[in-house]
């Protein structure tokens, strides 16, 4: 009787249908040899098979009248913690390993079961020391081996979680749990070609995995593959219209590609499913400045910021927004919030810019200086400090520091003022060139309404100015402004 509950026990730990069977066969040979105390638990587990949660109500039985050997007891409570742990009863999981690993130290199932409760619940410590206690007891096990790379994934040390994970899938190389996992600890890494590799072959494995793919979408994204990231996003919202974080990354793959109405649909559609999520908030800000309504984007940064206090660079954006409708004292007073969370050049410079156009020329030196010094040889910084000379001290004074920044091409994709460089080249240094055609140019590019309104600003500051440059930027601003004005940019 002793080994024949044993192997209940190990019965009831896997699927439902093995156990059915195993208690079927037992009761065969109960009826078969008429014994009582057989026919007594064959009657006791076909009642616990016949409840809605067969393993469970078994496992307990055995282990409340099976008088089992301390180490089959251990094997109940493991059993029993991992069950409950797939029904989502964490802390009950969490009560029924501590048994296990109590009754058998040397249990390594347990020990690694334990250590994934732990890992689920985002106590990662207690996770970590869990699954190093299982690999103690079994190096060769890839599923503890896998769930501490995980546990490593979700604490931030993503070369031990690759280590492990690699581990793994030396052991276990058709794991597509494990290869997903890799996969989202390149991503998080930085690496988005090996984890868009990892992830395609999860995929390779098992097609009809949402979330991996929505994870390889983001990868896409991050690398700036914004149509693959777009496909991959939408085939797994195929799968699974509930993925709200799906739906905020390819919102924001749709905002970075320049899509900005489809980002906004993709952002509120994210946000009805979870309304106090203050990235996805702060991203539809985003979306809503780039394409040039300000109101709006300040709408849903102040929504995230009233979720989230402490997001210095949404402070920093609502001060962008506040900037670019013209408000400076509130831009300046975002700026100023956002760096004393956090300091850096850009939300130096953008605070310097507020105060420039508000007419500030001393506290902006202090900022732009600031900002130029922390970052050098960014041209953006660069331009801005320029335009401060500019204002202060004329044209005429700053035409060779023009030239030098001017002179050779810039990179226009960074959302700063380079993507200006080349009319400004025309409008400063080339007094030949027609600035009509060089405005046309500009035009031409088809540039975001966030870049027109920032244009507009800067060619404001140069309008002020007498002489050639003047005439030549208020005939560029009112060019731009047509433009604006067709488009409903304010």
């Amino acid at each position: 009787m002793p080994t024949a509950l044993e192997q209940a026990v190990h019965a009831a730990g896997q699927d439902t249908a093995v156990l059915r069977q195993w208690v079927d066969t037992f009761g065969q040979a109960a009826t078969d040899t008429s014994d009582p105390a057989l026919l007594s638990w064959a009657s006791r587990l076909q009642n616990a098979v016949a409840d809605d949660q067969p393993a469970l109500t078994a496992l307990a039985a055995l282990l409340h009248h099976g008088h089992l050997s301390t180490t089959a007891q251990a094997w109940a409570h493991t059993y029993r913690g991992r069950r409950l742990s797939l029904n989502d009863r964490d802390e009950e999981a969490l009560a029924e390993l501590d048994r296990a690993v109590t009754a058998d130290p040397h249990n390594a199932r347990a020990w690694s079961y334990r250590g994934d409760v732990h890992r689920w619940l985002d106590q990662i410590d207690r996770a970590l020391s869990d699954l190093t206690a299982a690999l103690d007891l079994a190096p060769q096990d890839a599923w503890a081996l896998a769930r501490r790379g995980e546990a490593h994934r979700r604490a931030g040390r993503y070369d031990e979680a690759i280590t492990d994970l690699t581990a793994a899938l030396n052991l276990d190389p058709q794991d597509a749990w494990t290869l997903a996992s890799r996969g989202t600890a390149h991503q998080q890494a930085g690496r988005y070609s090996e984890a868009i590799t990892d992830l395609t072959a999860a995929l390779n494995l098992d097609p009809q995995d949402a979330w991996t793919l929505a994870s390889r979408g983001t990868a896409h994204r991050q690398a700036g593959r914004y149509d693959e990231a777009i496909t991959d996003l939408t085939a797994a919202l195929n799968l699974d219209p509930t993925l709200a974080w799906a739906l905020a990354s390819r919102g924001e793959a749709r905002r970075e590609a320049g899509r900005y109405d489809q980002a906004i649909t993709d952002f509120t559609a994210a946000l009805n499913l979870g309304p106090q999520d203050a990235w996805t908030l702060a991203s539809r800000g985003q979306a809503h400045q780039q394409a040039g309504r300000y109101d709006e984007a300040i709408t849903d940064f102040s929504a995230a910021l009233n979720l989230d206090p402490t997001l210095a660079w949404v402070l920093s954006h609502r001060g962008l927004a506040h900037r670019q409708a013209g408000r400076y004292d509130q831009a300046i007073t975002d700026f100023t919030a956002a760096l004393d969370l956090s300091q850096n050049a850009w939300t130096f410079a953008s605070r310097g810019v507020a105060h420039r156009q508000a007419g500030d020329y001393r506290l902006a030196q202090e900022d732009l200086d600031r900002a130029v010094a922390s970052e050098p040889d960014d041209r953006g910084l660069l331009f801005e400090k320029t335009m401060l000379d500019t204002v202060r001290s004329g044209p005429e004074a700053c035409l060779e520091l023009w030239r030098d920044l001017l002179s050779s091409p810039a990179e226009t994709s960074l959302g700063d003022a380079t993507r200006f460089f080349d009319l400004f080249r025309v409008l400063i240094l080339e007094p030949e060139t027609d600035v009509t055609r060089a405005t046309e140019v500009f035009l031409s590019r088809d540039p975001d309404p966030d870049a027109v309104t920032d244009l507009l600003h800067y060619l404001a500051e140069l309008s002020t100015m007498e002489g050639a440059m003047g005439d030549r930027a208020r005939q560029c601003q009112q060019l731009i402004t047509q433009h604006a004005s067709e488009r409903g940019v304010s």
